[in-house]
Protein backbone atom coordinates (compact mmCIF):
# COMPACT_ATOMS: atom_id res chain seq x y z
CA UNK A 1 0.00 0.00 0.00
CA UNK A 2 2.76 2.40 0.92
CA UNK A 3 4.61 1.76 -2.33
CA UNK A 4 1.46 2.37 -4.43
CA UNK A 5 0.67 5.47 -2.42
CA UNK A 6 4.15 6.88 -3.06
CA UNK A 7 3.89 6.19 -6.79
CA UNK A 8 0.46 7.79 -7.07
CA UNK A 9 1.45 10.80 -5.00
CA UNK A 10 4.66 11.23 -6.96
CA UNK A 11 2.74 11.23 -10.22
CA UNK A 12 -0.26 13.38 -9.21
CA UNK A 13 1.04 15.52 -6.33
CA UNK A 14 -2.48 15.49 -4.92
CA UNK A 15 -3.90 14.30 -1.63
CA UNK A 16 -4.88 10.67 -1.74
CA UNK A 17 -7.05 8.79 0.73
CA UNK A 18 -5.49 5.33 1.02
CA UNK A 19 -8.17 2.64 1.25
CA UNK A 20 -7.34 -1.07 1.17
CA UNK A 21 -10.21 -3.31 0.10
CA UNK A 22 -9.80 -6.77 1.62
CA UNK A 23 -11.51 -9.72 0.00
CA UNK A 24 -10.17 -12.32 2.42
CA UNK A 25 -12.68 -14.62 4.05
CA UNK A 26 -10.86 -14.14 7.34
CA UNK A 27 -10.55 -10.64 8.73
CA UNK A 28 -7.15 -8.99 8.91
CA UNK A 29 -6.83 -5.77 10.83
CA UNK A 30 -3.48 -4.45 9.79
CA UNK A 31 -3.98 -0.76 8.98
CA UNK A 32 -0.50 0.67 8.96
CA UNK A 33 3.04 0.38 7.71
CA UNK A 34 6.15 1.77 9.34
CA UNK A 35 9.91 1.85 8.87
CA UNK A 36 12.23 2.06 11.87
CA UNK A 37 15.95 2.45 12.40
CA UNK A 38 17.43 1.59 15.76
CA UNK A 39 13.97 1.55 17.31
CA UNK A 40 13.28 5.05 15.97
CA UNK A 41 10.21 5.13 13.72
CA UNK A 42 11.06 7.28 10.69
CA UNK A 43 8.04 6.56 8.49
CA UNK A 44 4.55 5.83 9.64
CA UNK A 45 1.90 5.22 7.01
CA UNK A 46 -1.75 4.54 7.86
CA UNK A 47 -4.44 3.33 5.49
CA UNK A 48 -8.11 2.59 5.90
CA UNK A 49 -9.03 -1.07 5.61
CA UNK A 50 -12.39 -2.04 4.13
CA UNK A 51 -13.23 -5.68 4.80
CA UNK A 52 -15.94 -6.89 2.43
CA UNK A 53 -16.88 -10.16 4.11
CA UNK A 54 -18.74 -8.66 7.11
CA UNK A 55 -20.71 -6.26 4.88
CA UNK A 56 -24.29 -7.17 4.01
CA UNK A 57 -24.63 -7.24 0.22
CA UNK A 58 -28.27 -6.11 0.45
CA UNK A 59 -27.14 -2.66 1.63
CA UNK A 60 -25.42 -2.08 -1.73
CA UNK A 61 -27.93 -3.29 -4.32
CA UNK A 62 -29.70 0.06 -4.68
CA UNK A 63 -26.49 1.83 -5.63
CA UNK A 64 -25.97 2.15 -9.36
CA UNK A 65 -22.23 1.92 -9.07
CA UNK A 66 -20.18 -0.63 -11.07
CA UNK A 67 -17.52 -0.96 -8.35
CA UNK A 68 -19.96 -1.71 -5.54
CA UNK A 69 -21.81 -4.06 -7.91
CA UNK A 70 -18.66 -6.10 -8.54
CA UNK A 71 -17.75 -6.08 -4.84
CA UNK A 72 -21.10 -7.74 -4.03
CA UNK A 73 -19.36 -10.96 -5.01
CA UNK A 74 -17.15 -10.85 -1.89
CA UNK A 75 -19.60 -9.48 0.65
CA UNK A 76 -21.40 -11.53 3.28
CA UNK A 77 -23.87 -13.96 1.73
CA UNK A 78 -24.58 -17.64 2.16
CA UNK A 79 -24.76 -20.42 -0.44
CA UNK A 80 -28.52 -20.13 -0.84
CA UNK A 81 -28.20 -16.40 -1.69
CA UNK A 82 -25.73 -16.78 -4.56
CA UNK A 83 -28.39 -16.66 -7.28
CA UNK A 84 -29.94 -13.54 -5.76
CA UNK A 85 -26.55 -11.82 -5.43
CA UNK A 86 -25.71 -12.44 -9.09
CA UNK A 87 -29.23 -11.47 -10.14
CA UNK A 88 -28.86 -8.15 -8.32
CA UNK A 89 -25.44 -7.64 -9.91
CA UNK A 90 -26.98 -8.16 -13.35
CA UNK A 91 -29.86 -5.84 -12.46
CA UNK A 92 -27.38 -3.08 -11.58
CA UNK A 93 -25.42 -3.71 -14.79
CA UNK A 94 -28.62 -3.45 -16.86
CA UNK A 95 -29.34 -0.01 -15.35
CA UNK A 96 -25.86 1.36 -15.98
CA UNK A 97 -25.13 2.98 -19.31
CA UNK A 98 -21.81 1.29 -20.02
CA UNK A 99 -20.65 -0.43 -23.17
CA UNK A 100 -20.59 -4.20 -23.68
CA UNK A 101 -16.81 -4.43 -23.34
CA UNK A 102 -16.84 -2.83 -19.88
CA UNK A 103 -19.86 -4.92 -18.87
CA UNK A 104 -18.04 -8.05 -19.92
CA UNK A 105 -14.94 -7.04 -17.94
CA UNK A 106 -17.04 -6.36 -14.81
CA UNK A 107 -18.86 -9.68 -15.18
CA UNK A 108 -15.59 -11.59 -15.48
CA UNK A 109 -14.27 -9.80 -12.39
CA UNK A 110 -17.48 -10.57 -10.49
CA UNK A 111 -17.32 -14.23 -11.52
CA UNK A 112 -13.76 -14.59 -10.21
CA UNK A 113 -15.22 -14.50 -6.70
CA UNK A 114 -18.76 -15.77 -7.16
CA UNK A 115 -18.77 -18.91 -9.24
CA UNK A 116 -22.01 -20.75 -9.92
CA UNK A 117 -22.34 -24.42 -10.78
CA UNK A 118 -24.22 -25.19 -14.02
CA UNK A 119 -27.26 -26.23 -11.95
CA UNK A 120 -27.27 -22.97 -9.98
CA UNK A 121 -26.63 -21.00 -13.19
CA UNK A 122 -29.76 -22.65 -14.64
CA UNK A 123 -31.74 -21.34 -11.65
CA UNK A 124 -30.36 -17.89 -12.36
CA UNK A 125 -31.45 -18.09 -16.01
CA UNK A 126 -34.93 -19.17 -14.90
CA UNK A 127 -35.11 -16.10 -12.65
CA UNK A 128 -33.99 -13.87 -15.50
CA UNK A 129 -36.67 -15.30 -17.78
CA UNK A 130 -39.33 -14.50 -15.14
CA UNK A 131 -38.33 -10.84 -15.19
CA UNK A 132 -38.13 -10.04 -18.90
CA UNK A 133 -39.05 -6.39 -18.29
CA UNK A 134 -35.80 -5.80 -16.40
CA UNK A 135 -33.58 -8.14 -18.37
CA UNK A 136 -33.53 -7.52 -22.09
CA UNK A 137 -31.54 -10.50 -23.38
CA UNK A 138 -29.52 -8.22 -25.66
CA UNK A 139 -28.44 -6.15 -22.65
CA UNK A 140 -27.03 -9.11 -20.74
CA UNK A 141 -23.27 -9.56 -20.69
CA UNK A 142 -21.59 -11.59 -23.38
CA UNK A 143 -21.28 -14.78 -21.29
CA UNK A 144 -25.08 -15.10 -21.36
CA UNK A 145 -25.16 -14.67 -25.12
CA UNK A 146 -22.57 -17.43 -25.41
CA UNK A 147 -24.65 -19.54 -23.01
CA UNK A 148 -27.68 -19.07 -25.27
CA UNK A 149 -25.67 -20.03 -28.35
CA UNK A 150 -24.45 -23.17 -26.56
CA UNK A 151 -28.02 -24.18 -25.70
CA UNK A 152 -29.04 -23.60 -29.32
CA UNK A 153 -26.22 -25.80 -30.59
CA UNK A 154 -27.16 -28.55 -28.11
CA UNK A 155 -30.79 -28.41 -29.23
CA UNK A 156 -29.73 -28.59 -32.87
CA UNK A 157 -27.61 -31.65 -32.10
CA UNK A 158 -30.51 -33.32 -30.27
CA UNK A 159 -32.79 -32.63 -33.22
CA UNK A 160 -30.19 -34.03 -35.59
CA UNK A 161 -29.66 -30.78 -37.44
CA UNK A 162 -26.29 -29.95 -38.78
CA UNK A 163 -25.97 -26.30 -39.59
CA UNK A 164 -22.83 -25.44 -41.44
CA UNK A 165 -21.86 -21.97 -42.54
CA UNK A 166 -22.64 -22.97 -46.10
CA UNK A 167 -26.17 -24.08 -45.14
CA UNK A 168 -26.80 -20.80 -43.31
CA UNK A 169 -25.48 -18.81 -46.27
CA UNK A 170 -27.65 -20.81 -48.67
CA UNK A 171 -30.77 -20.21 -46.52
CA UNK A 172 -30.01 -16.49 -46.37
CA UNK A 173 -29.42 -16.36 -50.12
CA UNK A 174 -32.72 -18.14 -50.85
CA UNK A 175 -34.60 -15.92 -48.43
CA UNK A 176 -33.14 -12.73 -49.88
CA UNK A 177 -32.99 -13.41 -53.63
CA UNK A 178 -35.57 -16.08 -54.33
CA UNK A 179 -38.58 -14.31 -52.89
CA UNK A 180 -41.73 -14.45 -54.96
Amino acid sequence: MFHYYCLLYSKSRKSIIPIAIFTYDTLRYNDHFSISFDEEEVIQYKYYPLHLKPLNWRNFIRKENPVSAVLLSKMGYNESEKVQVKLEFLRIMSKLKIDKEKQSFLLRLFEVYLKLTPEVEAKLIAEIKKDEETFDISSLPISFIEWGKEIGREEDEKAGWETSREQVALKMFKKTFLRK
